[in-house]
């Protein structure tokens, strides 16, 4: 008998006692999978902030340790459907969902109901998917990824400050550190470039340091710490976003320019998640608009909150200056562009 799964409705249904909804608390139900390492929960609001005579209802999505790595929209969630609902004595409002555009942007997406009208009864909160799949073999992947042994972690940390085992030199802003040509040639598609050619980072020159030759390469515009924590990752694939020197859009800046792709979307997804309402103008006007992927993440989430957003004090500043920046003009025209259709045409 063939062991592929079978496609089918599933539902999952919460009871909550009246005597909690009373208190007007946000409510989280357990968490719930649709299938292998694709979990789910659902988010009560007994009352919307905005009106008092509705309620909220979220269907939110947990990542993955796969779906925290990218800024792509959740594709293995994509084939589903989801219609959320609410019920109890004598009512029963639904709403239909769509689960193609969950992403590390949007993780939650609901609607609004009014609220049932007798409140001394439970009410029930549910959804149901379309299309699921009952799987014949038991699932047994993780749904968290195995860390790394501390000692091995260290030890490769080690291998950046012993000058003797590595063979190139990185002369920084504000210091120096190691590194092995093998390990950067693996790593990065810059360092193969760098290695394979001669770019204008390379002093031409090997310094020869205790009979031990060292490619010595000056990056006077990089702080040591940051440079540091770029190669700690190539060498461990663990990254820290701990200083200023090691922020996400710093981490991000480099990963940038030595073409570390992975590097640089983790860093790329931290900035996103450090995104608030009075420091996204400062951050799209700053930096991120010399990306355009970057740039693009910082315009939807303030597009997202633009009504909030809007009454700061660096939206107004940035508002009343924009045409003595660079790229000001552009920018403001791709706000405005995304605010008309979500204003007008939904």
């Amino acid at each position: 008998m063939s062991n592929s799964p079978l496609n089918i409705n599933s539902t999952f249904e919460f009871s909550i006692p009246h005597t909690i909804t009373r208190y007007d608390k946000v409510i989280y139900t357990p968490a719930f999978s649709t299938g292998d390492n694709i979990f789910w929960q659902l988010e009560f609001h007994p009352t919307e902030p905005e009106n008092i005579e509705f309620c909220l209802l979220y269907l939110i999505a947990i990542p993955n340790p796969d779906e925290t790595q990218t800024m792509k929209y959740w594709d293995k969630r994509s084939n589903l459907s989801a219609m959320i609902y609410i019920k109890n004595c004598n009512y029963y409002k639904s709403y239909s969902l769509r689960t193609d555009d969950y992403s590390v942007r949007n993780r939650a997406w609901g609607k609004n109901f009014n609220k049932p009208l007798n409140t001394n009864y439970p009410i029930t909160i549910g959804v149901t998917f379309n299309n699921t799949k009952l799987e014949r073999n038991q699932i047994d992947s993780p749904m968290t990824t195995t860390s790394k042994p501390k000692k091995i972690i260290n030890l490769w940390e080690e291998e950046l400050y012993d000058r003797e085992s590595n063979d190139i030199q990185f002369e920084l802003k504000d210091g120096t550190t190691y590194a092995r040509k093998s390990m950067l040639l693996k790593r990065s598609e810059y360092f193969r470039r760098l290695f394979q050619g001669s770019w204008s980072e390379t002093n031409k020159s090997i310094q020869e340091i205790d009979n031990n030759s060292h490619y010595v390469i000056k990056v006077p515009d990089i702080p040591f710490a940051t440079f540091k924590e770029m190669l700690r990752y190539l060498y461990t694939d663990e990254i820290s976003f701990n200083n200023l020197n090691c922020s996400p859009l710093e981490i991000f800046k480099i990963a940038d320019k030595y073409l570390i792709s992975n590097l640089r979307e983790i860093a790329r997804i931290e900035i996103y998640k450090m995104l608030t309402l009075n420091n996204a103008m400062n951050i799209l006007f700053s930096e991120a608009w010399k990306w355009s992927d970057l740039k693009e993440d910082v315009i939807d989430f303030i597009v997202l909150n633009f009504e909030s957003v809007r009454e700061t004090v660096e939206f107004k500043t940035l508002a009343s200056e924009y045409k003595g920046h660079p790229a000001g003009i552009e920018i403001m025209h791709e706000i405005v562009g995304k605010l008309i259709p979500k204003k007008y045409l939904t």
